[in-house]
């Protein structure tokens, strides 16, 4: 029915609207010497990391309190504080300095992913047994004259450097000569560096398989006699973090120290 023609004034359609909407104005002119927009301006992401953790968040909160004072709705208020508190969290690790290892980071390799290789206690063993642990993983032979006993040392200094830590690493030396390295023979040679360590074996076809996975190179290279060869080999060692990814190539002759840096970091972040 018309109401234009019964002396009765129409009800504008959103009244009931317009105390809310003239409060939040009203509040958003208070709060606008803080919550200008050239305060809360975008700003590069290069910009945003020299920030201090504690500005990125004051800066970001800044933008929330602005924005939701500008909504109208409550439910759109609720709904925009839940979708800016996922926002700040991504925002905040977005911007948080990249982690910098004194080894060479391998993250994101689409090699290297796993294993199946027998223990020297005759158990088989894949990466996905030493979940929760940092493994490091160096493949040589027991008869190695330099570089394996040097690396093996090495990461016995390791562990004895990361103290209660070294319970959460896990040293696994993959012998690239299972002419010679028996289990009875790779048991008293890495227990010989340190009794955590573990052995792994295969036969001939299914260690080149895993060096192959793992891009190792590595050939035999004849001695006086048959069994007096030696072999040529890469000399770098895997790390692995608690989650079973391959991150880091340890460079041989890295010093301990170093090493122990960069386990702690893989350690603290899991």
């Amino acid at each position: 029915m018309d109401r234009r023609g019964s002396g009765q004034r129409s009800t504008p359609r959103y009244a009931s609207y317009l105390p809310h909407i003239k409060a939040n104005r009203a509040a958003t002119r208070k709060m606008k010497p803080l919550l200008t927009l050239k305060s809360t301006a975008l700003v590069s992401r290069p910009a945003i990391m020299a920030f201090s953790p504690a500005a990125r968040t004051l800066l970001f909160l800044r933008v929330v309190v602005r924005i939701l004072f500008l909504l109208g709705s409550r439910s759109m208020m609720m709904k925009a504080l839940y979708v800016l508190c996922i926002a700040l969290s991504l925002l905040l690790n977005a911007c948080s300095p990249p982690v910098s290892f004194k080894s060479t980071d391998i993250s994101g390799s689409d090699w290297g992913k796993d294993f199946s290789l027998l223990d020297h206690r005759g158990r088989t063993r894949r990466l996905a047994d030493f979940k929760g642990q940092v493994v490091i993983v160096f493949f040589g032979y027991t008869q190695c004259p330099d570089v394996c006993p040097t690396t093996l040392s090495t990461m016995r200094e390791v562990m004895a450097l990361l103290g209660s830590s070294a319970d959460r690493v896990q040293v696994l030396f993959v012998s690239l000569d299972p002419a010679r390295d028996s289990a009875e023979v790779l048991a008293q040679y890495v227990t010989a560096f340190d009794r955590r360590f573990i052995g792994l074996r295969a036969d001939e076809a299914h260690t080149a398989a895993t060096a192959k996975e793992f891009k190792v190179f590595y050939a035999r290279q004849p001695g006086k006699t048959a069994d007096s060869y030696t072999i040529d080999h890469s000399t770098g060692s895997y790390v692995f973090d608690p989650q079973g990814r391959l991150r880091l190539l340890v460079r041989h002759g890295e010093t301990a120290e170093n090493v122990v840096a960069d386990l702690r970091q893989l350690l603290a972040s899991h």
